[in-house]
């Protein structure tokens, strides 16, 4: 029965040996729950000011591609936070046609399951999040992928990052300073580079 979108988070511009290994494991998903899985989400904005053309969406949907994924995948070129991914999918998930023709009955069905994927260091808050911000007949899984980064990464992203993006969940305002952040960091890059 198909009764599940797959949401995969984003994870940098660049096709690393981190990034092949994630969309590696989401690939293994996808191949094993075929007869369950009706289309795929990528999710990741313009986030590497070095790199100003590539998105994290395009790159995992056109490695996956690239790599036997069959499925429909639609793709938010938009987020630049975790908290960002999330709500814009959940967008993709209520106006999509293919929600609808995939899922007869989708507002009204328990049966429903949005798959998430996301690193680690990312896990716990997109635990806390995904419920929250995907529409509410979804049941959420999240599946986690361990990259390997040094211990002050680790930190960083996985306790800081956690409690800034819940605490940014309480308060909206922390969430569009740190999504403000990010973006004018890009812009200013982008904007340097083209003026020398």
């Amino acid at each position: 029965m198909v009764n599940q979108v797959v949401v995969v988070l984003g994870y940098g511009c660049v096709l690393t040996k981190n990034l092949k290994a994630y969309l590696d494991a989401v690939n293994k998903y996808i191949n094993a729950n075929q007869k369950h899985i009706g289309y795929i989400i990528t999710c990741g904005g313009y986030t590497d000011p070095h790199i100003p053309q590539k998105n994290e969406a395009d790159l995992m949907a056109n490695y996956l591609e690239t790599h036997g994924v069959r499925f429909i995948i639609l793709r938010d070129h938009d987020s630049f936070t975790t908290k960002e991914n999330l709500v814009n999918a959940g967008r993709v998930i209520q106006k999509s046609a293919i929600t609808y023709a995939m899922f007869p009955g989708f507002r009204s069905r328990n049966d429903c399951e949005a798959k998430v994927f996301c690193l680690t260091h990312a896990q716990r808050k997109v635990k806390f999040l995904a419920p929250r911000l995907l529409p509410k007949n979804l049941k959420v899984t999240v599946g986690a992928f361990a990259a390997h980064e040094s211990l002050p990464q680790t930190f960083l992203h996985d306790y800081l990052g956690t409690i800034v993006d819940i605490a940014g969940y309480y308060f909206p305002p922390t969430a569009n300073i740190k999504a403000g952040l990010r973006r004018k960091r890009v812009k200013n890059q982008n904007y340097n580079r083209n003026d020398h």
